[in-house]
C-alpha cells in the first residue's frame, strides 16, 4: 500500500497516479537483531542480580552476531505513465552494520590463560562490517501480458555514494601462546585486512564530503509479479545488487605478521590486564596505507505469494534470503492483510528468522484523501519483554498520494 514497497520489489506501485515522499517523515525503516538479551547475561541470586558469563558463553553459538540496519527516505517521487507503466525517482540514506561476537576471545579472557600453559590458543572469529551510503536512482515498471498472464516487471538503477565504511576483509587469526614458566603471553596475528573510509573527513571537518565525493558505486534492483489467477499472485525480487569503490579518505591496514607480548600475567587482575593490552596494541606496528578498495552491497532475495481469500482479504507467504559479510541468512513468514477500500489496510504476520526464532508482526495503513500514514512493527514478542529483548524492527512514515489508478 505504501510507496516504500518499491524498496523491496521495484515491480509494484501504490494505488495512486502520483506519489510524493518527503525527507525525514516519509520512510524510516529501523531494524536491530542481536543473538542475546540482557537476561542471557544477568542472573538473579536471592536479592542480587549478577553477571553470569559462564551461562552466557554456554548458550551462545558460533557465528552469533549483532546487526543493525537503517533506511531513511530523503526524497521519493513516482508517477504512472499511461495505464501500464510507472516511473520512480528516489534518494535514500542506507546504513548496514554487522558485528560477529568473538566468543573464543571472550572465553579465553574469562577463563584465563592458566588452562593453556605451553599451548597456542587459536582465535579466528573476529569480524565486523559497517557501511553508510546514499543511493540516488530511477526506476521503471510496466505491466505486460506474457503467455496469457499479467506480469508486472520493474527495475531500479542506483548511483551510490559511499560515506563511511569499516570492515575486516579477511578474519583475523590470532594465536595466543602462554609461557608455562613466567605466564607471559605472546599474541601473533595472521591474515586480517582492516578497511576504513570517511573517518578522517570528519576529523578534517570536510563536510562537503558528506554531499558528494569520489566513493562511488552502482546498484540495481530487479523485481517481477505474476497474476496466475484472479486469486493467486506470486512475486520475486533481488535488491541491493551492486558495489562501491572507496577512493577518498580510504585506507587499508594489514595485521598479517603483527604480534605483541604481555609479560607475566595470569589474567587475575582485569584492570592490570586491560592496561597491558591497551599498551601493547598501541605499540603494534601495523602496515597502514592509503588506497582504494571495493565492497559489495548486502543483497537480498525475496519470493512471495498471495492468495485472495475474500474480496479485500489476502493470505500471504514470503521467503527471504539476505547476505551479511558473505554469509547467507534466511527468514520465512506467513500473514494476512485486510483492506477496506483504498483508505485502510491492516496486517498480521508470523515469521521465523535466523538467530531470533518465531515471532509476530503487525502493520497498519491509513489514507485520507492524498494523505497516507503507515506503521509496521515486527519482532513483537522479542521486543515487549525488554530484559529478554534481542531484536527490534519498525517501519513508519507519511506519504502523499494523488489520484486513483486505472482499473
Amino acid at each position: 500500500a505504501s510507496p516504500q514497497n518499491t524498496n523491496y520489489n521495484p515491480a509494484v506501485f501504490p494505488k495512486a497516479k502520483v506519489f510524493v515522499s518527503l525527507p525525514g517523515i516519509s520512510g524510516i525503516d529501523l531494524s536491530v537483531n542481536n543473538s542475546f538479551g540482557m537476561l542471557d547475561i544477568l542472573t538473579e541470586t536471592g536479592d542480587s542480580t549478577l553477571i553470569d558469563i559462564d551461562r552466557f558463553l554456554a548458550d551462545q553459538k558460533d557465528g552469533a552476531y549483532f546487526n543493525a540496519t537503517a533506511s531513511i527516505t530523503d526524497l521519493m517521487i513516482g508517477f504512472r505513465t499511461g495505464e501500464n507503466g510507472f516511473v520512480t525517482l528516489f534518494v535514500n540514506e542506507r546504513v548496514d552494520a554487522t558485528y560477529f561476537y568473538p566468543l573464543k576471545l571472550v572465553n579465553f579472557i574469562w577463563d584465563g590463560n592458566a588452562n593453556y600453559l605451553g599451548e597456542s590458543y587459536e582465535i579466528d572469529d573476529i569480524s565486523y562490517d559497517f557501511t553508510h551510503y546514499r543511493e540516488i536512482g530511477v526506476g521503471y515498471g510496466r505491466t505486460i501480458n506474457l503467455f496469457g498472464y499479467n506480469v508486472d516487471m520493474g527495475a531500479r538503477l542506483k548511483l551510490l555514494t559511499g560515506l563511511f565504511h569499516g570492515s575486516i576483509a579477511d578474519n583475523i587469526n590470532m594465536s595466543v601462546y602462554t609461557d608455562p614458566d613466567d605466564y607471559s603471553v605472546t599474541v601473533s596475528m595472521q591474515g586480517g585486512v582492516s578497511r576504513l573510509a570517511g573517518i578522517d573527513a570528519i576529523e578534517d571537518e570536510n563536510f562537503a564530503y558528506l554531499g558528494f565525493n569520489q566513493n562511488t558505486g552502482f546498484g540495481v534492483d530487479l523485481g517481477a509479479q505474476v497474476e496466475l489467477t484472479d486469486r493467486i499472485t506470486v512475486g520475486f525480487s533481488a535488491v541491493d545488487l551492486g558495489f562501491i569503490s572507496w577512493k577518498e579518505y580510504s585506507e587499508t591496514a594489514s595485521f598479517n605478521g603483527a604480534s605483541f607480548s604481555i609479560e607475566g600475567s595470569s589474567f587475575d587482575d582485569i584492570d592490570q590486564l586491560a592496561t597491558a593490552i591497551v599498551d601493547s596494541v598501541e605499540s603494534l606496528d601495523i602496515d597502514t596505507v592509503a588506497g582504494s578498495f571495493n565492497t559489495t552491497l548486502n543483497s537480498k532475495l525475496f519470493l512471495n505469494g498471495s492468495y485472495r481469500v475474500t474480496e479485500n482479504g489476502y493470505a500471504q507467504a514470503t521467503i527471504s534470503n539476505y547476505f551479511t559479510q558473505g554469509r547467507m541468512r534466511s527468514a520465512f513468514g506467513i500473514g494476512y492483510t485486510q483492506n477496506l477500500g483504498n483508505w485502510f489496510a491492516a496486517s498480521a504476520t508470523f515469521s521465523a528468522a535466523s538467530q531470533r526464532g518465531l515471532d509476530m508482526g503487525l502493520g497498519l495503513m491509513l489514507r485520507g484523501g492524498f494523505f497516507q500514514t503507515y506503521v509496521a512493527v515486527d519482532h513483537i514478542f522479542g521486543t515487549m519483554d525488554i530484559p529478554e529483548a534481542s531484536g527490534f524492527n519498525m517501519k513508519f512514515g507519511i506519504n502523499f498520494l494523488f489520484g486513483k489508478p486505472p482499473e
